[in-house]
């Protein structure tokens, strides 16, 4: 089983999630070099992962800095998956505890940059 395993491995795709992960622990960011030495990437690699996840949207570079970092669009890939459960029911049953704790009305919402929604 373990031979078969290692026909379907993609090398290049666990690097760009290994990176993903990396800079998911550094929010101000990495360069390069520092992305190749500690996850021990060779630099042509590194580049061309950095460079196609940043073309397609889910790292930022800063020119100034030279730093990677990862940008919203992993959240919202995430959010997307939340579709396979309805999140007002996992929170109702929340809400009625809080609800009945302080007697009082409690509401749910999310809170985006410029709105709320109820």
């Amino acid at each position: 089983m373990e031979k078969q395993e290692e026909n379907y491995k993609v090398p290049n795709l666990e690097k760009g999630i290994a990176i993903l992960e990396y800079l998911s622990l550094r929010p101000g960011g990495e360069t390069l070099q520092d992305i190749k030495a500690d996850l021990d990437i060779s630099q042509t690699t590194a580049y061309r992962i950095l460079n196609t996840l940043v073309r397609l949207g889910y790292l930022l570079y800063n020119e100034e800095t030279k730093r990677y970092k990862l940008s919203r669009k992993l959240l919202t890939l995430g959010f997307r998956s939340l579709n396979e459960h309805n999140l007002l029911e996992t929170v109702l049953p929340r809400l009625r505890d809080l609800r009945d704790l302080v007697e009082e009305t409690a509401c749910f919402g999310v809170l985006g940059s410029k709105k709320g929604f109820l």
